[in-house]
Order: structure tokens, then sequence, then C-alpha cells
């Protein structure tokens, strides 16, 4: 998506200023200024603070009320938090990274970024004179209307009733994408009671897949631990099978490009599964062991004091 479709600001005539449509209709000209991070900061905290309060209400509002509900209390909200988060991109000489206000984890817009960032493009026709300011905002109006979720819920009901099929989207979509951020709803699914036998499930489901035998898979990883600290990222090999062979340096070097990696969610499982593995197979044969870790060159390592020469292999239980 073009800066233009981002944000309607543009610098006209003095270069330290900066000329926009604000939300009343009119031009206005302001200082650079404007984009002061620690204002930016308070306006993005204090908008999420008033889009959290809203939201409550909207959960608890009939369907058919809560599109025009949204619309008056908690559109221009998420539209401007939209817009800020944007703001490094259009401006690239202000840093910003809306992840940094701690109150976003606990953000939850209903849109998508790419239908709020949508209405950015109206106001142009309306500078352009082709549309007048009450039509400008008709078309806001219904542009949200017809993407509304037909079935919206709140997010503790969305937690309560999580499905299997709902985890292993997610999941794979992580798979599929090392850059895939997970929506408001996903980072809260981990408050399920079900969700971790419901990721076990697909972890299991996938190595059934690849036709892989879990504690096969383990137990290798396993000898080359001995006394030899290893990168947990080789655990990932079943996807990739590059990171069986790779040294720090080549991952680090990808690390950069973002190649051939894995989803740091789906690395964080395998290494759950794995411990848990582990101590139950020592557990098992009556030896109280477990998986130490450290982090070197801000890679997370595994070490084991289990001697090489006293591996058993055996099914865990």
């Amino acid at each position: 998506m073009s800066s233009k479709d981002r944000s309607n600001s543009k610098i006209v005539g003095n270069p330290d200023k900066i000329s926009f449509t604000s939300y009343t209709g009119k031009k206005e000209l302001r200082d650079w200024n404007l984009f002061n991070m620690d204002e930016v900061r308070f306006q993005v905290t204090n908008r999420i603070h008033l889009h959290n309060s809203y939201t409550h209400s909207l959960d608890a509002l009939p369907q058919a009320n809560k599109y025009d509900y949204w619309y008056e209390n908690m559109y221009k909200h998420e539209k401007m938090i939209c817009n800020y988060s944007y703001l490094s991109v259009d401006f690239p000489q202000f840093e910003f990274d809306i992840k940094e206000i701690d109150e976003h984890k606990d953000y939850r817009p209903v849109y998508k970024d790419e239908l709020l960032l949508k209405a950015n493009s109206f106001i142009f026709k309306y500078d352009e004179g082709v549309l007048s300011w009450d039509e400008y905002l008709d078309t806001c109006y219904h542009h949200f209307k017809d993407y509304f979720p037909d079935d919206y819920k709140a997010q503790q009901e969305i937690i309560d009733n999580l499905t299997q099929r709902q985890v292993d989207d997610m999941l794979d979509r992580c798979l599929n994408n090392y850059t895939y951020e997970l929506n408001s709803d996903e980072i809260h699914f981990s408050s399920n009671q079900e969700y971790p036998k419901k990721v076990t499930r697909w972890l299991t489901k996938k190595f059934k897949d690849l036709r892989i035998d879990i504690d096969t898979h383990f137990t290798r990883f396993e000898i080359v631990l001995q006394n030899n600290p290893q990168p947990t990222y080789k655990l990932g090999s079943i996807f990739n099978p590059q990171l069986a062979q790779m040294t720090m340096g080549d991952y680090q070097q990808q690390e950069k490009s973002k190649e051939g990696r894995l989803h740091p969610i789906v690395l964080e499982y395998l290494e759950n599964r794995f411990k848990d593995w582990f101590a139950k197979k020592y557990s098992t044969l009556g030896d109280d062991l477990k998986i130490d870790s450290y982090f070197s060159e801000n890679v997370l390592h595994f070490l084991s004091s289990k001697k090489r020469q006293d591996i058993k292999w055996v099914k865990s239980k």
C-alpha cells in the first residue's frame, strides 16, 4: 500500500509547516512539532485507553446496535491509532513503533489496517471538490458498515469457545509466514484452559503429516545435545531441514533476511514439547533430569548433563 493511501498529510509551501485536512473538514497548517514523539505516544496511549473502554460497552450491545455505536464512538480512535502506526513509514525521520506502547497489547480493533487506511483515500476526493463534507462522511459510514462483522464476538467469548480449527489456522499462518503477527484475539488464545492440548494436537498432526516419529526426532536431538549445547532452532529441522546443519553465523545471517526461519511461536512450542518429552522419558526410567537453557549470541541453546553413552532409545509414556 502506497504512502499516499496511508496519509493525507503533505508539505506545502513552507518546508517548516505541514498541511492536512482535520476531522472537521477544515484545512490546517501546523509546525512540524505536530509529530513531537512524546506527544504522539501520549495521543496513542490516550486513544487506546478510550477505545478499550468503549469496547466493553460494544461487547454488551445487541448485534443490531453494534455498528452505529462503533462508528460514533470508536471509529476516530481506531483510524488515528492505525495512522500513527505508519508514522515512521511515511516520515522516516520519526522513529516510532506502536508496540512500544504498553497498552497496545490490550488493544482490539474491529477493523484490519487495510480497511482503515482505505478511508484516508476518501479525503482526497473532498480536497479535490468531488465530494462535499457530508458526502465524505457518508462514504466513510457506508464503507465501514459494509465490512462490519456479522458475528462480532467479545474477546472473552472467543477465548471461552476456542476451537481446534482456530488454533490450527493460527499456527498454520505462523508456520507459513515467519513474520506473521498474531491479531488481538489470537494473542489471548493461550488464556483458554484447553489451549496447550490444542497446540499439542497441531504439532502431533504436523509430525504425522510429515511421516516423522516424534520420539525418533527428539532422541536424535538429544544425542547431539550431550556435552555439546545446541541452538534450539535445530529442533525445527522437521519443517526446514537446512536448520539441522546451519551454523550460528548462517542462522544470524538468515535472521537479517528473514528467510528460512521459523516463527518464534512455532519454535517455542517445539522447545516446550521437547523439554516435556525429555522430563517424562527419564522420569519413567527413575532419573530426575531436566534440560538447562541459556542464550549465546541472542540465540537460545539447550544443554543436558546426560552422558551420551547413557542415552536409552525408548518410547515416552
